[in-house]
């Protein structure tokens, strides 16, 4: 009697340990993934996060599942995903703006090389130096002896203090060293439709935001923040070539997974990430938004990473900028 009952519960651990065994073979994915996007329905973030997914999920034949946690600048968002599982079904849509709050604010909630694993970047999104028709200067360098000329005269609009659309202009300042006021506003929508009003002089947006009024001519571009012209406005020079070698200020979007996941998984998910931005289609609606697709390796995007954090944190310290 003992003997089989010995035998029976073996039997039962083995064959336990089968369905383990078969549960930790299984393909991945075998289960929809979430990707958890820091922003609200409908912007430039969040349509290039759903673009990613629905073309993700065609080419893992598994769901990508959305999932929009908006509010406290993106610390809702960065925690979930922070302290879920690190098995690759959770992953996290990043902006740039995840490399500035680390020195814009002391109460970040996340250590970004520690606390999650880089996949790949996805995209680059440059801003537009815009300003307001009835400015005399027609080209950048106008713009910038025409400040240097009037200090402290010249007023621009961004979507709030610590915004890449007001760090660009400061880049801006540091390398011309014009003087101009910043008028901060709550979103780049409300900033760029003063600067239209003529409220404010001048006003960095991104290409996206300012598709309308490039289109109507209600602004005029002098600048892009890239490192390269944006097929957009091919017409319109950069920073870099017109007024310092390698001034930019971009803003740009990512794959997280928390930290800890396999390399079997990020592996997979870099390769069919870089592989989808290739494609015709995405290419072309990205370019609606004003956005050019990136690859990179998964070392790569962590090299990117690191980079980022430390150069701005050098500027925004520099400036003595803070939103606490």
């Amino acid at each position: 009697m003992t003997r089989t009952i010995l035998a029976g519960i073996a039997t039962s651990l083995l064959m336990i340990g089968g369905v383990f065994n078969a549960n930790a073979a299984d393909p991945y994915p075998s289960r929809p993934i979430r990707m958890v996007i820091p922003f609200s329905p409908g912007g430039s973030n969040d349509v290039i996060g759903r673009i990613v997914a629905q073309k993700l999920t065609a080419r893992l034949g598994m769901q990508v599942i959305v999932d929009n946690r908006g509010g406290a600048a993106g610390a809702i968002a960065i925690d979930i995903v922070k302290r879920a599982t690190p098995d690759g079904y959770t992953m996290l849509l990043n902006s740039s703006g995840i490399v500035l709050t680390p020195a814009l604010s002391s109460k970040v909630n996340y250590d970004l090389l520690n606390d999650f694993t880089p996949v790949t970047i996805i995209s680059s999104v440059p801003m537009v130096l815009l300003v307001h028709p009835s400015m005399a200067a027609n080209t950048i360098q106008e713009f910038i002896s025409y400040a240097k000329a009037n200090p402290g005269k010249l007023s621009y609009g961004s979507a709030g203090t610590g915004n890449i659309t007001h760090l660009g202009v400061l880049l801006l300042q540091q390398a011309t060293g014009i003087d101009v006021v910043h008028v901060p506003y709550k979103g780049a929508g409300p900033a760029l439709i003063d600067a239209v009003a003529g409220n404010t002089n001048f006003v960095m947006s991104t290409l996206a935001t300012a598709a309308g009024v490039l289109k109507d001519k209600r602004m005029k571009p002098l600048a892009v923040t890239g490192l390269t012209r944006s097929p957009v406005i091919k017409e319109v020079p950069t920073l870099s070539e017109s007024v310092q070698q390698n001034l930019s200020a971009t803003t740009w979007q990512g794959i997280l997974l928390p930290a800890g996941a396999s390399r079997q998984v990020v592996e997979k998910l870099n390769s069919e990430i870089n592989a989808l931005v290739q494609e015709k289609e995405v290419i072309d609606r990205f370019a609606v938004l004003g956005a050019s697709p990136l690859r990179s390796s998964a070392d790569e995007y962590r090299a990117y990473l690191n980079t980022e954090l430390k150069r701005w944190e050098k500027i925004i310290q520099g400036a003595g900028i803070k939103i606490d």
